[in-house]
């Protein structure tokens, strides 16, 4: 092959971050990398779990996870996910912290429809404001009770079936008994 015909190589770029104001005498908080999805996140912990030169195993016992969770969250094919409980942990244990700054490059894709929902939501906000109360009538709930019995009935035997309707039927139109009791077997807590 020529020089001419050859591709050329990819170009890498390079940025250089300014170490953001130390707070607390924390040592540099210098940015570690930058994730704009969940991937990137978890790419950014492993290389700082790598750059601290913590074992999967440290970064549990000082976060307080299970055993092995780490490992699982951190490798390169994770087979569970940072959530609520567990990212304060694991970014504590780490000494990282989380930092949202604007995106440039999604501002710009972004903003005419963000301008576009900001409008709609002002025009609408009386009637997106507050919480939505739902009340269901008693028409309503008898409607989804009987639908409701119909559909555990359907995968009962027709002698079950029998079975509950009778006992429904007894419940239903029976008389209520009624036992009297008296002041000595109340203060005795006696009853026959």
């Amino acid at each position: 092959m020529t020089a001419s015909t050859m591709a050329p190589a990819p170009r890498v770029e390079t940025q250089t971050h300014t170490p953001l104001p130390t707070e607390r005498g924390a040592p540099g908080n210098v940015p570690h990398g930058t994730a704009r999805s969940y991937q990137d996140l978890q790419a950014v912990l492993r290389a700082v779990a790598e750059l601290r030169r913590l074992s999967r195993e440290q970064i549990d016992e000082l976060a307080g996870l299970p055993r092995g969770y780490a490992s699982k969250v951190l490798a390169e094919l994770p087979s569970r996910s940072l959530g609520p409980d567990t990212l304060g942990p694991m970014v504590g244990a780490l000494g990282v912290q989380l930092l949202v700054v604007d995106d440039p490059d999604a501002l710009a894709r972004y903003t005419e429809r963000a301008d576009k929902r900001v409008e709609f939501r002002a025009q609408n906000a009386v009637m997106h404001s507050g919480t939505v109360h739902v009340k269901l009538s008693r028409r309503k709930l008898r409607k989804m009770q009987r639908k409701g019995g119909k559909n555990s009935r359907k995968r009962m035997s027709w002698k079950t079936r029998r079975g509950l309707a009778r006992k429904a039927a007894r419940a239903r139109w029976s008389t209520p008994k009624l036992i009297e009791i008296t002041n000595q077997e109340a203060t005795n807590g006696k009853s026959e």
